[in-house]
């Protein structure tokens, strides 16, 4: 593992030192590669052995096919580095996601002409095929799974074709200097011993007169919402009921990661479900780990930053 980080990182620094991580990337000489393929080592290898074979035997007209077979893998190195030239790699965005699920590298993709079949990988992703990219831009989405939960570095991206023939490879590299977070895959729980405050210092909720729970009629007002009337009451008492609800309001919470039940990493997915509950509920909360404390909010940004921090601890 240490020797295969060590290698990655040498050859980051020669890509950088190549220009390979500008947000914008034109492809040119200087940062595409060309090799033959396995298939096209096999037919270098054929085409030799048939010079050989007419060497040989002196035939003349066995040697011939052996040249034109070796210039059929020329025609492939000029055509696939042709291929490929001038292609614009743009960073988009990038999205962070649950385990499960693996986060989102976006790019966008031009060229003056069309480039054909070409393959978008990286470490710990499945490759994308895209047959035809034209003048146009392409947006691509590259969907990365690694092992475990934490804050990554976007990695190593690889393009390449191997247009026309199969028998070379040309590719290039683009690397992004931005992290990425990838949460723990939530885990419901019915129960929890979390911290919890408010204005009042009392109960769980507060109540007040609102729109969710009906509590009963009082004697209709001026001002009060005439669709609210009982109607059942008026036609036995003749005398105008308004319906009367109660609207639970919540404490702000805050969540205890310590207080949870299980192992270090289910306490993690546990307090990964609950922010994202609550964020869903509209309920201000904060989280209390081992080394950080968020404040009670909400909002998306809120939730991000959470669940940010909850990946790292």
């Amino acid at each position: 593992m240490r020797i295969k980080s060590f290698i990655n990182r040498k050859i980051n620094l020669q890509l950088i030192k190549r220009k390979h991580d500008k947000l914008l990337l034109t492809l040119k000489h200087q940062n595409l590669y060309v090799l033959p393929s396995k298939l096209g080592w096999l037919f270098i290898l054929f085409s030799i052995l048939i010079f050989l074979l007419g060497s040989n035997y002196q035939n003349n007209l066995i040697i011939l096919t052996s040249y034109i077979l070796l210039s059929i893998v020329l025609v492939s190195v000029v055509q696939g580095y042709l291929n490929l030239s001038d292609t614009k790699i743009e960073f988009v965005s990038k999205q962070n996601n649950y385990l499960s699920a693996g986060y989102q590298v976006n790019l966008a993709l031009s060229n003056p002409h069309k480039l054909h079949n070409l393959v978008i990988e990286s470490e710990d992703s499945y490759p994308i095929l895209c047959p035809v990219i034209d003048q146009n831009k392409t947006v691509l989405t590259l969907t990365v799974k690694p092992a475990q939960r934490g804050k990554y570095p976007l990695p190593r991206i690889k393009l390449y074709s191997r247009f026309p023939f199969g028998f070379v490879t040309v590719w290039s590299y683009v690397l992004y200097d931005q992290n990425v977070f990838v949460y723990p895959d939530p885990i419901a729980i019915s129960f929890h011993r979390s911290n919890q405050t408010n204005d009042t210092g009392e109960g769980d909720l507060a109540i007040t007169k609102g729109n969710d729970d009906f509590e009963g009629v009082k004697t209709f007002q001026k001002g009060d919402n005439f669709a609210r009337i009982s109607w059942k009451h008026y036609a036995k008492q003749h005398e105008l009921m308004a319906k009367q609800f109660n609207n639970l309001v919540r404490k702000d919470v805050m969540f205890d990661l310590q207080l949870l039940p299980d192992n270090f990493e289910t306490k993690l997915q546990y307090l990964s479900f609950l922010v994202t509950q609550a964020h869903q509920e509209e309920v201000r909360f904060g989280i209390k780990l081992p080394k950080t404390i968020i404040e009670p909010n909400q909002g998306f940004a809120h939730l991000t930053h959470c669940l940010e921090k909850i990946s790292e601890a």
